[in-house]
């Protein structure tokens, strides 16, 4: 090998690939003091990344949010969930 690794086998790969290093990621990301306008973006870019068909009922309800806590908590749960409900559970928004 020519000190190049094949993408499945890069270690940084195998890390961002890691759903509890991920999520621990995402979390110190949107600690930071975003605004409503950019959390929204970030939960629907992390939408579109997931597994979950995004709706345009999805879509209005985090665009319609302007509670910064309601989005880092969607933001933090979107890539563990298997849907809606769960996404926008105890939803405060």
């Amino acid at each position: 090998m020519d000190g190049q690794c094949e993408d499945s086998e890069c270690p940084i790969v195998l890390l961002f690939g890691h759903p509890v290093f991920m999520r621990a990621f995402i979390e110190q990301i949107i600690e930071e003091n975003w605004s409503a306008d950019g959390l929204a973006e970030l939960v629907l870019a992390l939408l579109e990344a997931s597994s979950l068909t995004v709706t345009d009922e999805m879509r209005a309800r985090v665009n319609s949010s302007s509670d910064p806590r309601q989005l880092r908590a969607w933001a933090s749960r979107v890539l563990s969930v298997s849907g809606p409900e769960e996404l926008f559970a105890d939803n405060r928004a």
